[in-house]
């Protein structure tokens, strides 16, 4: 082992020295043996350097070998190394043999390998090379994606229309997995496997966020350029050709997402986010994109999809509670509008009625149509009764709520804000003009327009016309209401609207005499009780000056002892607080005064105020205490000398004038300007 290091180190500085030594060097190898902590030497050293010899032609390979034939260990050594680095080269039948001696596998798969050191075949067969290693590439799970991308950036002619083919489908998916992993920070050494097994749709949705807009133009581009492949994939995997193409069921994906996005981008801006996105252009793409739609099925179903997101709810966009409508009125008419455009453009397209999906097309139009209607039904009849119901802050219900109501609910919506005329249309859409609840809302018309003649007619003090002519006309416009079925019967109909307005329309005596007249003969015998009721009002309005309605609507109409007291209570009221005002106003030439005659009228007016308690309790009498507190507080201006003219300023007033100055300033001034001890008060 020794000579052997030596030898090696003199071949180090000329390899031509050992040409002399070439006996020894074979002897040496013959003979030697090799400790075990001297092998790993031995195969690192020299063993590499006995082939660089051989390389280089200085020593010949047969001759080393039969030399070694004496030392079967050394043998084993040199052959086992000389299978690690032996290079198949065809050209070389000699190769063939060693690779296959030493190897034991078959050539092929070598090549294929290691098909970069074979570029010296023919171009055909090495475009069959490629190929196989294509599909050796592809068939494991987790593919270099850089690697396939070389092979099958070469030069690949001459091969069979079935292998140009498939070459074209796996350059495609590997320029979307180069795509995907670009765009994918997560490991995608599995995507080519991933995509191979699905759609490319599919594929691509799960491994990135196909909801984002930037990469639209590019996974467009690719499913246009799959669509032959995707479309036999399908057939193969279910034996029917696919509904609508990957191509087009992303481009419903992104009419909906865009429509989605806009929705909440309407949401946000109702809300007072500063973020406002192009909503009128996003929503014209959208148009676009549905009306050249040239798959009338997926145009349907796409129309049907954004009528439906009228319905989402709150939970349907993240995972809390709330089940309320996602959408308000904003979001409603956004959607509602979108589709009333798109329908009025498709009508003129839709001149030939026969094509699938017709009859879904004009039900949704009509849909459509009621929707809008309801609406601005609802957005007519708001005014309070809207921002407080079902807009303040999501407490109420949702406008969703009140535009799916039944006709009636829509009809009691209306008659909530006293809107008639939205009842009265609601009434003719839906048919129901022999109902009684259509027949009340006429009714409950003209009493509205009886009202207002009587007004008219009471501000210019009824000329040319009488209360009771303008009654009579009213009951006979009303006569269609005992010709219908329906309608409840009321024996008293023209008592009853005199009823009405004698609630309802405030009237001097004389009036309200004539309307409790007709009031009596309306009634039988057997009612002499309400007559008699509206009589007391008669009297109650002539004698005090008040009108009908106030009358009515107070709690003490039954008892007319009870509502004199209290009228007379209200005059000693309004006389004892004429005479405090004038006493109020009244200053002579004095001092403060605690015996002001002002005093003595707060106190009446307090006893008054107190007579109309319902309650026995004692009552607190806030008046007197007062009193008594600042007549206690005036001790404090006569300490030692008289400084009431902080306050009265050479006028006679009473003690509330201390009331106009704040306690700690009138302290200041006894203490820092007059002088006054505080330990006095």
């Amino acid at each position: 082992m020794d000579i052997l290091k030596k030898y090696w180190e003199q071949s180090k500085e000329d390899d031509e020295l050992m040409n002399n030594k070439l006996i020894e060097v074979y002897s040496t190898l013959a003979n030697v043996h090799i400790s075990l902590d001297d092998q790993e030497e031995f195969r690192e050293a020299i063993v590499p350097w006995i082939y660089k010899l051989y390389e280089h032609g200085i020593i010949r390979r047969e001759v080393l070998y039969i030399s070694l034939l004496t030392n079967l260990n050394i043998l084993n050594i040199f052959l086992e190394y000389e299978s690690t680095i032996l290079k198949l080269d065809l050209r070389r039948p000699k190769s063939l043999f060693d690779f296959v001696y030493y190897r034991n596998e078959h050539w092929l798969i070598d090549v294929i390998e290691s098909l970069d050191e074979h570029s010296y075949l023919k171009s055909n067969l090495l475009a069959v090379l490629i190929i196989l290693k294509v599909i050796l590439l592809t068939s494991s799970t987790e593919t270099n994606i850089d690697e396939l991308r070389n092979f099958l950036s070469r030069d690949i002619h001459d091969v069979e229309p079935f292998f140009k083919l498939y070459i074209e489908n796996v350059s495609l998916l590997a320029n979307v997995v180069q795509f995907i992993k670009s765009n994918n920070k997560q490991d995608v050494n599995n995507t080519f496997y991933l995509l191979s097994e699905r759609s490319l749709l599919n594929g691509l949705s799960e491994m990135i966020d196909i909801s984002n807009n930037l990469y639209w133009n590019d996974i467009s581009r690719f499913l246009i350029e799959n669509d032959d492949f995707n479309r036999n994939y399908f057939y193969h995997l279910s034996n029917n050709n696919p509904t609508y193409t990957d191509e087009e069921t992303f481009t419903a994906f992104t009419i909906l997402i865009n429509v989605i996005n806009c929705l909440k981008a309407s949401k946000s801006i109702n809300e007072g986010s500063p973020n406002r996105d192009n909503i009128t252009s996003t929503l014209e793409n959208v148009k676009d994109g549905l009306i050249n739609c040239k798959n009338r099925t997926l145009q349907i179903e796409l129309l049907q999809n954004i009528f439906a997101l009228i319905f989402l709810r709150n939970n349907d966009f993240t995972c809390n509670t709330e089940n309320s409508f996602f959408c308000k009125e904003s979001e409603i008419r956004l959607l509602l509008s979108l589709l009333k455009s798109i329908f009025e453009e498709l009508k003129k397209k839709y001149s030939n009625r026969i094509f699938p999906g017709f009859n879904h097309f004009v039900d949704l139009n009509m849909y459509v149509i009621d929707g809008y209607w309801r609406l601005e039904l609802l957005n007519s009849v708001k005014k309070n009764w809207y921002s407080t119901s079902y807009q303040s802050n999501d407490k109420g219900k949702d406008i969703l709520y009140y535009m799916l109501s039944s006709p009636e609910g829509l009809i009691n919506v209306c008659l909530k804000q006293n809107n008639i005329d939205e009842a009265i249309q609601v009434v003719k859409i839906f048919g129901l003009e022999q109902s009684s609840l259509a027949n009340e809302i006429l009714h409950s018309t003209a009493i509205a327009k009886l009202r207002k003649n009587i007004e008219f007619h009471r501000e210019r003090g009824w000329k040319n016309s009488t209360l009771t002519s303008i009654i009579n006309n009213h009951t006979a416009s009303c006569s269609f209401i005992a010709a219908t079925e329906t309608q409840i019967q009321f024996p008293y109909q023209r008592a009853a609207d005199a009823v009405d307005i004698l609630i309802t329309v405030p009237l001097d005596c004389p009036s309200l005499q004539e309307l409790v007249d007709i009031i009596e003969t309306e009634f039988d015998d057997t009612r002499t009780s309400l007559p008699l009721f509206y009589h007391r009002i008669a009297h109650m309005s002539g004698d005090n000056y008040y009108q009908s309605d106030e009358i009515l609507l107070s709690c003490n109409t039954d008892d007319i002892t009870k509502f004199d007291e209290e009228v007379e209570q209200y005059k000693k009221l309004s006389e004892a607080y004429d005479n405090f005002q004038k006493c109020a106003s009244r200053q002579e030439a004095g001092i403060l005064n605690s015996s002001h005659p002002l005093h003595k009228l707060l106190l009446e007016l307090q006893d008054i105020c107190i007579g109309f308690q319902i309650s026995d309790r004692d009552q607190m009498q806030y008046m007197q205490k007062l009193l008594k507190y600042l007549k206690a507080f005036s001790k404090v201006f006569l300490l030692k000398q008289n400084n009431a003219d902080l306050i009265s300023k050479g006028s006679e007033v009473s003690l509330f004038n201390t009331l106009k100055y704040k306690r700690v300033d009138l302290i200041s001034k006894l203490i820092y300007e007059r002088h006054v001890d505080g330990d006095d008060f």
